[in-house]
Formats: C-alpha cells, structure tokens, sequence
C-alpha cells in the first residue's frame, strides 16, 4: 500500500478488488495482463483486460463488473506528494510503452489516481468522470442524518413489513437486476453464468456479500451486491422489481448494505453513474461526487458521443 502525504493527509493508490487475479480471470475471462515498472519505493502497476473485436481489432478495454483497472501502487514506503508526481511522471511513459498494439483502448483509473497529464502527454485522452463516495461510515448517526427525508421517509416505511437478509443469492439477485434494466428498455450486460462464477469467489474470500430485502410472504422486492477491499466497499449492483418499488425496499437494502461495510471499512463507493437518475438516487444517501479520470486512445477515443437520457420515472 502507498500512503501519500500531502497538506498533513494521507490518500492511497491501492490495489483495488477489481485489479485482483482472481477477479480479472472471471470478468475478462483470463484475457487480461498486469504490467509494471520498477521504482526505488516498489512497483507502479497497470492492470488491463483485452479482447478480439470484430474478429481483427484488439481492444484494450473494462471487463463487465469492473469499474476501475488501470494503475496501482505496489509500495511498502510513505511517499510525499512531490515524489508521488514524479513517479508517475516517469513510470507511466515506461507501462505506455509494455502494452500490445491495439485498435481501441480504454480504462478506468481509481479515484485516487488524481493526475493524468502523463497519459496525456504520451497522446492519450481523457474523460472526467464521477462516482459518489461516503466516508467515515462507522459513524451510522452521521451517515444517518446526511439522507434525504425521503430516504428516511422510505427506510422507515419498508422496516414495517420488509426483512433483508445476508448470503450469496446470486441467482435472485440477477433476477432482480433484470427486471431493472428491462423496465430500462435495456439487458443485462453480462450473463447469470458471470455474476454466479463472481459470487463463489466472493463468497470463498470473505469479500462481499448479496442482500436481499422480501416482504412477509417471501417475495423479492430489491436485491445490492456489496464487495469490498482492504480500504473500501463497492455497491457492485443493485436490482428491484419495478412492480414493488413503492415498498421502499431499495432504500432499506442500502442502508443495510452500509451499515454491514462499516464492520469492514470506512468508506462507501456508490460505484457511481453519470446517468442523471441514478445520481440523484446516490446523492439522497448524502454521497460526495468525487471525480476519476477515464483515459482513452485509438478508435474514437477523442469523440464525446451525446445520448438522450430518458428522464427518471
């Protein structure tokens, strides 16, 4: 782990559970590769999946599941943040030049990797991006009175007649999550087969678990995937069956879902969206946007493509 001083604080660049092997060989298949450079203070490593696309063109990309790959610090020394800067500066022309040759490419950094302008100056693009976090969640009245009153309007509603309980239904878990994304117009996009190799593997290292929340009778009403590291926990996934969404379940799940990570670590990654609805959801939780930067190259990389987002129902 890598501690970076700066203005009397410590950040971290550290390997995140998605840059972890067993967590690449299931999302990427085992078409993945870690590169690394050697410093005085340990190794800066990057992390990367790859794939065939339209049979020829190789494509360096993000696997299903994985929000960030991209670089890490493997140290064992504190680092300030002057040292930190030029490290970077020196190591990520090194790792540029150790990829494959590619058509397309495109990653994720960790929010704490927080300057880009090497990959920039190698050619690369970039794209701000923003997921939500809490901190400091070990304190549940604090993170309790930074909700929305809805949220704490529908918590309180489902705790009447909704239970959520701990395991791995995964199987549930993707049912749930389908039936979101088909009141979407959308379909998941990686298969049950994925998410059930995930969850063994979670499962067996102790780093996640499935919540469920069912009312009286035993239905499943909403469904959160939560993993977690050494320094933080992941909202992976989250799914509720649009029928029942009034029951105020999804709120519930989360709540718990929090609350469970607090045993684990002390911050919450809402593993954020830039779709508006989705964001407006996360920030009723009293999450803080913080900003992470999406490093591209070849096909398209300097293309901003504008959607029309359907407005939140």
């Amino acid at each position: 782990m890598c501690y970076i001083m700066s203005n009397n604080t410590q950040t971290t660049i550290s390997k995140s559970i998605f840059q972890e092997p067993w967590w690449m060989d299931i999302t990427a298949r085992g078409k993945w590769a870690e590169l690394s450079t050697e410093t005085k203070f340990g190794y800066v490593k990057f992390v990367y999946a790859i794939r065939n696309r339209y049979r020829i063109l190789k494509e360096i990309y993000l696997p299903p599941l994985t929000p960030y790959t991209g670089i890490y610090f493997d140290f064992d020394k504190v680092v300030n943040a002057k040292t930190k800067y030029k490290i970077l500066s020196d190591a990520v022309p090194q790792l540029v030049q150790q990829l494959p040759k590619y058509a397309r490419l495109k990653t994720n950094m960790l929010p704490d990797f927080d300057w880009w302008s090497p990959f920039y100056w190698e050619g690369f693009h970039q794209h701000t991006r923003y997921t939500s976090l809490l901190t400091q969640i070990k304190d549940h009245d604090a993170i309790w009175s930074g909700f929305s009153n809805n949220v704490k309007r529908n918590i309180r509603k489902a705790q009447k007649t909704i239970s959520v309980t701990s395991g791995f239904d995964c199987d549930t878990l993707y049912d749930l999550f389908s039936k979101t994304m088909h009141d979407q117009g959308k379909r998941p996009g990686y298969s049950r087969a994925i998410l059930a190799s995930l969850c063994i593997e979670i499962e067996e290292r102790r780093t996640g678990m499935v919540l469920i929340a069912r009312d009286q009778n035993g239905t499943p009403h909403a469904g959160v995937l939560l993993v977690w590291d050494s320094h933080t926990a992941y909202y992976l996934i989250g799914g509720t069956d649009p029928a029942l969404r009034s029951s105020g379940a999804m709120p519930l799940a989360m709540w718990t879902a929090i609350q469970s990570a607090s045993e684990f670590v002390d911050k919450y990654d809402f593993e954020g969206s830039m779709q508006k609805g989705i964001d407006r959801f996360v920030r009723s939780f009293g999450a803080i946007p913080v900003p992470y930067s999406s490093i591209s190259d070849g096909l398209f990389a300097n293309k901003i493509v504008r959607q029309k987002v359907k407005k939140a129902v």
